[in-house]
């Protein structure tokens, strides 16, 4: 028995996670989560379940970096007071907005965002140097939205049933918005072409994602 679970944890210890695989993922999975489940934000109720979950992630991130890091400088820390600042405001304005209801959805929606930009900063603490592996993520995950959205087209029986218009609309419901999730992977799929280092497939691979978002722009 003993020598049975001698192998267990040499198993467990060969099968470890990479840190920069397991920020790739994560990063791509949240980020994943918040496009198809979020639905663009049209929706209040799915807007707000996003909102609810990234707040909840964002502060235990915070948590752990002051837990674990709290002799590290705070790098971004003009940036973060000052989009402080902004959902005070956003918050304040709820006195004298002629739509109190609209201006509290707005501020829930920038709370929400100044939690991922804090969270942003707490990872950098925590996981220094990994700064490849988010853009792996970030790309990874308009990756997956974008070629959801042109699936929905190629087999709209399986994947798209109810779409009544020509346009490319899911996973948003929105086809502006899927052209520019596929628009905002062009900086990092560049990046990937281009760079020197890393494995030469994958950076050629990097390279078929641009004639990626014209389909999803032009569809």
């Amino acid at each position: 028995m003993s020598a049975l679970r001698g192998r267990a944890r040499t198993l467990a210890g060969r099968v470890r996670l990479d840190p920069g695989l397991a920020v790739c993922l994560a990063v791509a999975g949240l980020l994943a989560m918040i496009a198809f489940v979020g639905n663009g934000g049209l929706q209040l109720g799915s807007a707000t379940l996003v909102e609810v979950v990234v707040v909840v992630v964002a502060g235990l991130v915070v948590a752990a970096a002051l837990l674990l890091t709290a002799d590290a400088p705070v790098h971004g820390g003009v940036a973060l007071g000052a989009l402080v600042a902004l959902t005070a405001l956003t918050a304040l304005s709820i006195l004298w907005s002629l739509h109190p209801a609209d201006s509290w959805i707005e501020t829930n929606r920038t709370l929400a965002y100044l939690g991922a930009f804090a969270a942003g900063i707490a990872a950098v603490r925590l996981v220094p140097g990994r700064w490849e592996a988010v853009l792996y993520g970030v790309l990874l995950a308009l990756v997956v939205v974008s070629l959801y959205g042109l699936a929905t087209k190629v087999a709209p029986g399986w994947l798209a049933e109810d779409e009544i218009h020509a346009r490319l609309r899911e996973p948003y419901g929105y086809w502006n918005a899927v052209g520019l999730t596929a628009a905002l992977g062009v900086p990092p799929a560049l990046w990937l072409g281009a760079r020197r280092t890393g494995h030469a497939a994958v950076n050629a691979i990097a390279a078929g994602y641009v004639p990626m978002v014209h389909a999803t722009a032009d569809i």
